[in-house]
């Protein structure tokens, strides 16, 4: 029961991880570049960041149903 968990939590992880990243990839190429250059972030970036939250998802809707069955 508590291994089913497991996945959502970490998929949860990977998704703060990837936003952090972003988050001061941006405060840091804004403050060293005084503006003059931007990040732009391409379809992988994007496809890793939306299947980890179709993952989170899909997991804790696993989780909630084997709660659900072993209650």
């Amino acid at each position: 029961m508590k291994t089913s968990i497991l996945p959502a939590v970490l998929g949860g992880t990977s998704l703060i991880l990837l936003l952090s990243f972003k988050y001061k990839a941006d405060n840091a190429v804004l403050r060293e570049g005084e503006g003059l250059l931007h990040i732009h972030y391409g379809i992988g970036f994007w496809l890793i960041f939306i299947f980890s939250l179709i993952a989170v998802f899909l997991n804790a809707l696993f989780f909630t149903k084997a709660v659900s069955i072993y209650s």
